[in-house]
């Protein structure tokens, strides 16, 4: 099926938020029982949609299927694909265990087979794992690898994800000349290439760093602008997770009112896509709204 209209994304988003949730995971399990290669290829080609979706029980199901059959009829270039994008949502998900061992895997499959842009995702991913374990040299080393890799290949957009993410990793390490290079450097490539989703998670990485070096109100101003993109570009996590940062940060510059919106804005997007977030943002609201209420001893007398 092909969407070719003014709003073939908007459309062919909800198409998938209709249609894959439900039937994909039987798909792919009959196409395993026949040894088809639409086994791997209905989960990776989803991709997109995942990122945004996060459906995460279909996206593991799904790919644990298909990683069996890539493994058993596909080749090592097919197995390394599943591998990646299962680590992915490991990774997304907090196993990173599980995570590190698929993209370390596919990291070996891609050495293999001699796929040198292939390789500078793993890298890039491990140094993705690594930065959510706080490792930030580790992390620094896997992205600088990666960085150099996707150079090599010609991979713009690798490149785009590469440099932000070195950047940040500059920055906490204090790096800041790099740090701001890095950021310019990728905001031009994302932009050029109409990439709000990358464009979006850049602005999240300044906010997070300006976060850490205690500069609230630069990264306020950071996830607004990652809000923002997210909003443009459909996707709705990447727009929760900015507004439930920022009331956080908001509280914190005792701007009460705004941080209210920020995290009602938040919690309506969780909870339509059924993030556990939604409950804790609820129970915040709640909060918020009792301390509001005038007690019994504030009321006018009769």
């Amino acid at each position: 099926m092909t969407f070719t209209s003014d709003t073939a994304a908007e459309e062919a988003r909800a198409w998938l938020d209709e249609e894959a949730r439900d039937s994909a995971v039987p798909m792919v399990r009959l196409a395993a029982r026949y040894r088809l290669p639409e086994a791997w290829h209905i989960p990776v080609r989803l991709w997109n949609w995942l990122l945004l979706r996060k459906p995460w029980s279909m996206w593991i199901s799904s790919h644990t299927i298909g990683l069996e059959a890539a493994a058993t009829y596909g080749g090592p270039g097919n197995q390394a694909w599943v591998e990646m994008n299962l680590g992915e949502a490991y990774r997304q998900s907090g196993d990173y265990g599980r995570a590190e061992n698929h993209v370390t895997q596919a990291l070996t499959l891609r050495r293999r087979i001699g796929n040198r842009q292939g390789q500078a995702w793993c890298l890039e991913a491990l140094g993705f794992i690594a930065a959510d374990r706080r490792d930030t040299p580790l992390a620094h080393s896997y992205f600088s690898q990666a960085l150099d890799a996707f150079r090599q290949t010609g991979d713009a957009h690798g490149e785009a994800v590469a440099r932000c993410s070195l950047a940040e990793a500059d920055g906490l390490l204090g790096n800041m000349a790099e740090s701001q290079a890095g950021f310019k450097q990728g905001l031009y490539l994302h932009r050029g290439m109409g990439d709000l989703f990358g464009e979006g998670m850049l602005w999240e990485r300044r906010a997070h760093l300006h976060q850490q070096h205690g500069e609230l109100v630069q990264a306020v101003e950071c996830l607004n602008r990652s809000a923002e993109c997210h909003s443009q570009g459909g996707n709705d996590w990447g727009r929760a997770a900015a507004h439930d940062l920022r009331a956080q940060l908001l509280v914190k510059l005792s701007r009460w009112e705004e941080a209210r919106k920020a995290c009602e804005r938040a919690w309506e997007l969780f909870d339509r896509l059924g993030d556990p977030r939604a409950a804790r943002l609820q129970d915040r609201l709640l909060e918020w709204h009792q301390a509001e209420e005038p007690s019994v001893t504030d009321r006018p007398q009769e």
